[in-house]
């Protein structure tokens, strides 16, 4: 059984931010934080999944992320003073599908979104990916991908999302290595992940792609896409012309 305290990764902010990889009693509480990423990320705007009518929409994204959560690879920063959680990457770990099987994205699109915007985010992610064989690449039988980042508005401007990135890379680095496979799901065990990859899809999120190393495989601008009659860069704020593919080596 997992010790109390072996979820804690690290602090920051002189010890009022805790990072913790995500607990399942902490779910519902790190899915409240998505509201930011609904009301601010690039993608979301585009697909118009932002919008007070489409709360179904959202419910969709939430129940991909609390799918997610069972890899038990997502990260977390609580607010010790307040005991909120205030940021979480959703890490996703990833591996090739079995023949005649879809990948995980396109498979949870099919049996769970029903939407028109779900359904564009999670064609838009589906089409990004299959652009490159990540894991054939980079000769892997897996990837830990940073799914969904986000953090509370009030906690802007204090590096907690990088610093979360930071621990799920070393978190990655951990399982590519053979450590703490027993936190897993069995049938991730024997999966040693030699990348971590994300899109990111904004000049915040890709600064901090940069400060972490992460190699910019695809540049891509949003005149590229288009939702609903609108190119992607007709809604999205100019500062964001393109998402890029981000893969990272961790050895």
């Amino acid at each position: 059984m997992e010790g109390t305290t072996s979820h804690i990764l690290g602090s920051m902010c002189n010890g009022e931010i805790q990072i913790e990889r995500l607990q399942q009693c902490d779910l519902e509480d790190a899915i409240k934080v998505l509201d930011t990423f609904f009301a601010n990320e690039s993608i979301c705007n585009a697909t118009e999944i932002n919008l007070p009518e489409n709360e179904e929409s959202r419910e969709e994204l939430r129940d991909l992320c609390r799918e997610v959560s069972t890899d038990n690879v997502s990260v977390v920063a609580r607010h010790l003073p307040t005991n909120r959680i205030v940021s979480v990457a959703f890490n996703k770990l990833q591996t090739a599908p079995a023949t005649g099987e879809k990948p995980y994205f396109e498979e949870f699109r099919d049996r769970r979104c029903r939407t028109k915007n779900a359904i564009a985010l999670m064609d838009f992610m589906i089409i990004v990916d299959a652009e490159f064989d990540l894991l054939d690449t980079y000769n892997t039988d897996s990837s830990f991908e940073i799914t969904f980042l986000a953090t509370l508005a009030e906690f802007g401007g204090k590096s907690i999302g990088r610093t979360i990135c930071e621990y799920s890379i070393e978190l990655a680095k951990d399982l590519g290595s053979g450590h703490k496979t027993d936190l897993i799901p069995e049938k991730y065990r024997d999966k040693r992940p030699q990348i971590a990859t994300a899109i990111f899809s904004s000049r915040f999120s890709q600064r901090i792609g940069e400060l972490l190393g992460f190699e910019f495989i695809n540049t891509v601008p949003y005149t590229k896409f288009s939702f609903n009659g609108k190119l992607y860069s007709e809604v999205i704020n100019p500062m964001h012309p393109y998402f890029v593919l981000a893969v990272k080596k961790l050895f």
